[in-house]
């Protein structure tokens, strides 16, 4: 790493002199700066697309827990039809056999 001949200190405490440095430490500079700036973009593309896959999954989480409770529903109903079917049909037995 090249290290910029740019006195942060002196710039801290006096941000409104002028210092001289090397335009090629300038470039230097902007090209970091330019690719921090495209490492920022493509994380930030990344978290609205993990944020985006995040809502649709709760969302198919949310649809299957609505699909699951129909379910259960049906289920204790067919269990509750065919237990009074069973009851009927023991009593109607018990009536045949007396």
């Amino acid at each position: 790493m090249v290290k910029i001949s740019i006195d942060w200190v002196k710039a801290e405490k006096k941000p409104n002199r002028s210092q001289r440095v090397k335009g090629k430490h300038l470039l230097e500079l902007r090209t970091k700066i330019a690719d921090l700036e495209h490492q920022l973009q493509k994380k930030l593309t990344t978290v609205t697309n993990l944020s985006e896959e995040v809502t649709n999954l709760n969302m198919n989480i949310s649809q299957y827990e609505m699909f699951l409770r129909t379910l259960e529903k049906m289920l204790k109903t067919q269990n509750t039809l065919t237990l009074e079917r069973f009851e009927q049909m023991k009593k109607d037995l018990k009536q045949q056999l007396v």
